[in-house]
């Protein structure tokens, strides 16, 4: 199993602009594109997505 690695600012920004340019539902392409050194599976970039970086997300109260 692969050791779990923090998100870094570099991907977040890459991962808004991919869902910019792909949509929100391409996650397999859009894993491909992130590219290396650390590899984001399609579930990683969605539960990124989905949790942190999504537009009009509601957080804490």
């Amino acid at each position: 199993m692969k050791e779990r690695q923090r998100w870094q600012p570099e991907e977040d920004a890459l991962l808004r602009a991919y869902v910019k340019q792909y949509g929100p539902k391409e996650w397999n392409l859009i894993s491909q594109r992130m590219g290396k050194p650390l590899d984001r599976d399609p579930k990683s970039c969605l539960e990124r997505w989905k949790n942190y970086l999504k537009p009009g997300i509601k957080r804490g109260r």
